[in-house]
């Protein structure tokens, strides 16, 4: 009685649930009575049988706006969080890589030097998997692309998250207003609830810290996020969280159900069998440089773990990076949009660039100076934080 309980409410409130239960009830009722495993259609086994792990992309898209603050929906958006993660379906484990959005790479088919976030923009997810590959070397089997309103409809439809929010020192809280972006984060430190309007707030904020600060919210979120997910107390949500899935994510060579068991499989493990990593890189005013010896060995650690490659990180030479990255004294600049204010800083892209400052569209780079030579700043990133902001293409940080 309760289980059919249980089991209306799943096929009653949730489309998704009930266009599931009607293309596999029946072996779901064979799977619960022979197997115990009502599920298993949603297993690793039974969507990827003959993988034993695979590259996933996971991308956290913004939206581009125009000058009446108006979605420019024509246009892809970049890409303001981006993550690469092996999935290891025998080892029960998942090994993901934050690449921070300003990171300074070359893309296929635009010459020149640009932010990775800007492949997105020039080419959807197909162009930031292809960007990704030529870049690390590491092929993505598929993508999945979520943006930032889909993001918050996602946290909601769980209830909200429980974080413990770190703030920088000499810093009483999290505060940044971007009118432009519509963005406005104002959150104390401590342990609290955040609903999803505030959860976007607090993964996407860099303002008044790092990339590499932002990138340790990104990765506590997601834990607390998975913990959410396997509380008893959200097993009646279920329905509404799939259905918030299904409407926002994108997917890219997958599948809804492979979507639902990979889903299944990163709620499932253990959390000592996560590890995410960020990219080795040093982080300028603009542009992120990325050392190419560290990051190749990471990696090969990461993803090759049973196989020696010779990979070569295709990363533009560290003094064309560093030639582009203007000093400038972080939050010290204002911008000013239709009359209204905004701490973001001035945007340089081709039509706006200032003398000081190279085009999105950079020349060849210099003559090289091969290795790790870092830029002369004190930044460096990489370990087990980092990563991103909102601001793209050759918009200046801060």
């Amino acid at each position: 009685m309760a289980a059919g309980t249980v089991f209306g409410h799943f096929y009653w409130n949730s489309q998704s649930v009930g266009a599931m239960v009607n293309q596999h009830g029946l072996q779901m009722v064979v799977d619960t009575v022979i197997h115990g495993q009502p599920m298993r259609q949603w297993t690793p086994e039974e969507q990827f049988p003959s993988r034993t792990s695979m590259n996933v992309l996971i991308l956290g898209v913004d939206h581009d706006y125009d000058n009446r603050d108006q979605v420019v929906k024509s246009s892809p958006g970049r890409s303001d969080s981006i993550m690469l993660a092996r999935v290891d379906f025998i080892n029960k484990s998942i090994n993901a890589l934050t690449i921070p959005r300003d990171t300074a790479v070359h893309i296929p088919g635009h010459s020149g030097i640009h932010k990775i976030n800007a492949a997105h923009n020039f080419g959807g997810e197909e162009l930031t998997m292809e960007t990704i590959k030529d870049v690390f070397g590491v092929q993505p089997d598929a993508c999945v692309t979520v943006n930032f309103e889909g993001f918050q409809q996602i946290v909601n439809s769980m209830g909200g998250i429980d974080v413990d929010v770190e703030v920088p020192k000499g810093h009483k809280g999290l505060d940044y207003d971007d009118n432009w972006g519509n963005l406005h984060i104002h959150l104390k430190p401590g342990y609290q609830h955040l609903n999803g309007y505030q959860a976007m707030g607090y993964v996407r904020m860099r303002h008044s810290d790092s990339d590499e600060m932002r990138s340790k919210r990104q990765h506590e979120f997601l834990e607390a996020m998975r913990t959410k997910l396997k509380a008893p107390s959200t097993f009646m949500a279920l329905p509404g969280i799939v259905d918030k899935l299904n409407d926002n994510l994108k997917l890219a060579n997958l599948n809804r159900d492979q979507m639902y068991a990979l889903a299944n499989f990163a709620r499932s493990i253990p959390r000592e069998n996560i590890t995410i990593k960020t990219l080795p890189s040093f982080e300028g005013p603009s542009y992120v440089t990325i050392y190419a010896d560290k990051s190749a060995k990471l990696i090969q650690e990461m993803f090759f773990p049973n196989d020696m490659v010779a990979l070569n990180i295709d990363a533009p030479d560290p003094n064309a990076v560093r030639s582009m990255n203007a000093p400038y004294e972080r939050g010290a600049r204002r911008h000013v949009r239709s009359g209204r204010h905004s701490h973001r800083a001035p945007t340089t892209d081709a039509a706006t660039t200032p003398s000081t400052e190279p085009t999105d569209a950079t020349p060849a780079d210099p003559a090289p100076s091969g290795g790790d030579a870092p830029p002369p700043d004190p930044m460096p990133t990489g370990g087990d934080t980092g990563s991103g902001d909102k601001s793209g293409g050759n918009n200046t940080r801060g």
